[in-house]
């Protein structure tokens, strides 16, 4: 199929300005995305070594989910794709596909090397509604805590790095969802240092329906976990378990023992 005009002149800049002004729910911005940010799932077989590589995250799933097979994930903080991944156990022993996010643009060619079968998105989630430029922290000795904004102290996780800072392209999820048709989602995780609440906050909630979702509150205040916790209760979810990083929530459509 050949591509719009409009969409052939968004792409002939890096970045043009006239992307910003697009809104998440604007065909045009979702085949940007499309053609510039999006990998599809590969065909090859995975490249990195042989494991369940099942974590406390993806136990806990495939259990409410009581091992069903051939679901949906969205990732994001996907770091290599396999290092800690939350969906990569639901992917490689249930048939799961979704769609990984990650922005490191230094990690971004290792997890494409891995040959994972989920779309793989190069951007940022963008905290508005429309793209935007924005600035990115990277940790030179701990990369899964890349972050936007500035650097943290990383000391309590026994880490003492040097931070590097640029700019990337941050898209609207919504966008990178209708791109790849991906809008009833069973397992959602949302893990991005610190930008969690901003980015649920522009999900439109009558458009994607999701089952479960797992984020990291790490960096909230108590006050501020509240202000989670009420604003997907409002959505429908019912926080099922906390701990000092993640938040676990289950929507109320959703029976614990199957749906």
């Amino acid at each position: 199929m050949p591509v719009s005009y409009e969409v052939d002149q968004l792409l002939t800049d890096d970045f043009p300005e006239n992307v910003k002004k697009l809104d998440q729910e604007d065909p045009l911005l979702q085949k940007y995305v499309k053609l510039r940010h999006l990998t599809p799932p590969s065909k090859l077989p995975y490249n990195f070594p042989r494991g369940t590589y099942m974590n406390g995250h993806s136990q806990v799933v495939a259990h409410i989910f009581r091992n069903k097979t051939n679901g949906t994930f969205f990732e994001a903080g996907a770091y290599d794709g396999v290092a800690a991944s939350n969906s990569l156990y639901l992917e490689k022993e249930f048939g799961w596909r979704g769609l990984l996010v990650e922005c490191n643009p230094y990690t971004i060619p290792v997890l494409k090397m891995k040959r994972r079968k989920a779309w793989i998105a190069d951007v940022c989630l963008s905290p508005t509604k429309n793209p935007a430029t924005l600035k990115f922290s990277n940790p030179t000795k701990w990369g899964p805590s890349a972050r936007l904004g500035d650097p943290v102290d990383l000391k309590a996780f026994g880490v003492d790095t040097p931070w590097t800072k640029f700019e990337v392209e941050a898209m609207p999820l919504f966008a990178l969802l209708s791109a790849v048709n991906l809008t009833e989602i069973d397992f959602f995780s949302l893990d991005v240092e610190g930008a969690e609440f901003d980015i649920l906050k522009t999900i439109p909630f009558d458009k994607v329906r999701i089952k479960v979702i797992d984020m990291e509150v790490y960096f909230y205040s108590r006050e501020v976990k509240n202000e989670i916790n009420d604003f997907l209760k409002d959505k429908g979810f019912q926080l099922q378990g906390s701990g000092t990083s993640d938040h676990f929530y289950i929507h109320s459509s959703f029976k614990i023992n199957g749906d």
